[in-house]
C-alpha cells in the first residue's frame, strides 16, 4: 500500500511541475514595419521592428529576414540579425535598378514565429518622352525611312539633348544613330531599308 501511495505521489508531483512549466511559458510576438510599401527600382526599403516576450522587448535573439518575389518565389535578399538590448531590429534593402516589377513578400523569422509583410515594385514613371513621326506607315525593300520627332521632359521641349535611334529586325539591331536635338527639341534621321527587309 505504501508503494502504491508513493507512485501516486510521484506522478502527482510530476504532473503539477509539468503543468507549472506550461503555465509559465513565454508568449512571443514580432512587430514589423516598413518605411514604405510601394517602391521604384533603385530605391531603398527600411525594415524594422521588435521581438517581444510577454509584452517586453526580447534582447539578443536572432532574426532572419528573407525577401522573395511573389510570382516565382525567387529570393532577392537574405539577412541574419540580432535584436538589440530593447528587442529592436532594423535593416535596409536597396533595390537594384533592374529589379523585376511586381509584388514581394518579406518573411521575418524569430523565436519560432514567422511574420509576413509585403511591398510592391512599380515601374518608373518616365520624366522624358519622345514624340516620334514616320513619313509613311508602310515601306518596301530599298525605301528610305524618314524618322523625326521632338524631345520633351516633364512636358517642356528639351533643346540640345542626345537622342539614340535604334531599328530592330528579328530581334537584331540593324541601325543605330545618336543625334542631338536642335534649339526647338527636334531631331530627324533617314534610314534606307535593306533587301532582306521584304
Amino acid at each position: 500500500m505504501k508503494k502504491f501511495f508513493s507512485v501516486i505521489l510521484i506522478l502527482t508531483v510530476l504532473f503539477v511541475s509539468a503543468f507549472s512549466s506550461i503555465a509559465a511559458s513565454s508568449q512571443y510576438e514580432i512587430e514589423v514595419n516598413l518605411s514604405q510599401d510601394k517602391l521604384l527600382p533603385g530605391s531603398e526599403v527600411e525594415i524594422f521592428g521588435k521581438v517581444k516576450e510577454n509584452g517586453n522587448g526580447y534582447s539578443n535573439t536572432p532574426v532572419t529576414i528573407v525577401i522573395e518575389r511573389e510570382e516565382d518565389k525567387s529570393k532577392v535578399f537574405v539577412k541574419e540579425l540580432m535584436t538589440d538590448s530593447n528587442g529592436d531590429f532594423r535593416t535596409v534593402f536597396k533595390l537594384n535598378e533592374d529589379i523585376a516589377y511586381g509584388k514581394y513578400d518579406i518573411y521575418i523569422s524569430s523565436v519560432g514565429i514567422v511574420k509576413v509583410v509585403h511591398f510592391t515594385v512599380e515601374k518608373n514613371k518616365p520624366t522624358s518622352e519622345l514624340v516620334l513621326e514616320l513619313d509613311k506607315t508602310k515601306y518596301y525593300s530599298g525605301d528610305t525611312v524618314k524618322i523625326s520627332g521632338t524631345a520633351y521632359k516633364e512636358g517642356a521641349i528639351v533643346s540640345y539633348t542626345p537622342v539614340i535611334i535604334k531599328i530592330f529586325y528579328d530581334d537584331q539591331i540593324k541601325f543605330v544613330k545618336e543625334l542631338m536635338t536642335d534649339s526647338e527639341g527636334k531631331f530627324s534621321v533617314e534610314y534606307k531599308t535593306m533587301p532582306e527587309l521584304l
